[in-house]
């Protein structure tokens, strides 16, 4: 299969989400990785909340979908719906219904 890695410029297409797991970003944010029904796995950062978001903050300026996961990557590697994500250190492991498993990478 074709493996390939890019960034993305906007938001990601529609990702009907059927894995999920999480590691510990570089940069202090959590890492989200998603796996779908198209064979795409989407990888996610996940901001920690400052003292703000994580009190009660009522203000009409307030937009909590600021604070919400933003796609980083996608990850292409299978034909078929992706069943399992799995992350170890610096590896993403996933596994598809297609019978490919891929180690990703994500140092």
């Amino acid at each position: 299969p074709v493996v390939a890695f890019g960034a993305w410029p906007s938001r990601p297409p529609a990702h009907v989400v059927t894995s999920a797991t999480a590691s510990g970003g570089a940069d202090g944010d959590a890492q989200l990785w998603t796996g779908g029904e198209d064979g795409g796995i989407v990888q996610w950062r996940v901001p920690e909340p400052s003292s703000e978001e994580a009190g009660a903050d009522t203000s009409d300026d307030h937009d909590p979908a600021e604070a919400g996961p933003t796609p980083v990557a996608f990850l292409s590697g299978h034909t078929d719906r992706v069943s399992a994500l799995c992350a170890v250190g610096d590896v993403v492991v996933s596994a598809g219904d297609d019978g490919v498993v891929c180690a990703w990478s994500i140092a």
